[in-house]
């Protein structure tokens, strides 16, 4: 029982990433008493390899579900198999053994949209909807169902009650700015993005969404001291730079005197001084083959570029 709750415990931590996978010596000790086939050392040994990524969990866990069924082994067969026959299979045994659990249905539920059936999938949930009333989860699922039904009206009320009544996990509440960006809703999604990133200044994906909708809301100022923000939060990062200089008006400026070319965006670096400046190119010419200048740069490759440059020919490398 000491080694089940251990494998328990690394599965959890491993999973909200508070600690690396178990060690060789664990997982030796797992087999060693998983050797017998007990069911529970069925069980811990498949945890540890799965948050070990080694070893075969699935074959273990669906030996200790079939020793000994439990939803939750069955649930975890369902949820690491690749097989859609296994996968239902699994599901349909956790399901008769825990007909209440949420955790199921929500695996149930996407099994099912996943395959298209969102209707069986919505049925799915809304049958534990009256018993879990608290589970943000199984609400704001039903909304994306709801959702991909075509009950818009339907769904955005779903979605407004869960921004209010769960401001939290954050997970939750990027969700909730992801689905008003959607669907045209800019001052929700600004909103709750600046609330995302008060909790979490350093969330790179919040910050792009929250540049989505500045931009789409035509916000220059807004963007402006957002990308001032990315750039002192990472002063490495290059690209909070590249999109300042955009919006001061380099690309612009770039694009009107040379309407064909391609602008990637700009690239400022700093001036070093010391070592000595180099010239390097090569090129595959039609008529020579291929070539390779090399030489002094700087002001030197100037001066040669007005008068004459060295090419050396590469040798023939045919036989």
């Amino acid at each position: 029982m000491a080694l089940r709750a251990e494998a328990r415990r690394y599965a959890r931590a491993v999973a909200g990433e508070l600690w690396g996978a178990p060690d060789a010596a664990l997982l030796a000790q797992a087999r060693a008493a998983a050797a017998g086939g007990a069911p529970d050392a069925l069980e811990a040994l498949a945890r540890l390899e799965q948050a070990a990524s080694t070893g075969t969990p699935l074959a273990h866990m669906l030996a200790a579900a079939q020793a000994q069924p439990t939803a939750e082994r069955w649930l975890a067969v369902a949820r690491w198999s690749e097989q859609q026959p296994q996968i239902f299979s699994a599901l349909t045994e956790a399901l008769a053994l825990d007909p209440a659990s949420a955790d199921i249905r929500l695996a149930f539920a996407d099994y099912y949209a996943g395959r298209g059936q969102t209707r069986k999938a919505l049925g799915l949930l809304q049958a534990v909807a009256g018993r879990e009333p608290g589970d943000f989860r199984l609400a704001w699922r039903r909304a994306e169902l709801e959702a991909t039904l075509g009950r818009g009206e339907q769904a955005n009320a779903e979605f407004d009650r869960l921004a209010r009544e769960f401001p939290q996990p954050l997970w939750m509440m990027f969700r909730a700015a992801q689905h008003a960006e959607e669907v045209g809703r800019l001052n929700e999604a600004e909103a709750t993005l600046r609330a995302l990133l008060a909790a979490d200044p350093r969330d790179a994906i919040a910050r792009a969404q929250m540049a989505r909708v500045l931009e789409r809301r035509r916000d220059t100022a807004g963007l402006r001291r957002l990308y001032l923000e990315s750039a002192a939060l990472d002063p490495a990062d290059l690209e909070p730079r590249r999109r300042l200089a955009a919006l001061d008006g380099t690309e612009p400026e770039v694009r009107a005197k040379a309407p064909a070319a391609r602008v990637d965006g700009v690239l400022v670096q700093r001036m070093i001084a010391g070592g000595t400046e180099m010239i390097l190119g090569v090129k595959s010419d039609p008529l020579f083959g291929p070539a390779v200048v090399c030489g002094f740069g700087g002001i030197l490759k100037m001066r040669a570029l007005t008068r004459c440059l060295p090419l050396e020919f590469c040798p023939d490398r045919n036989p």
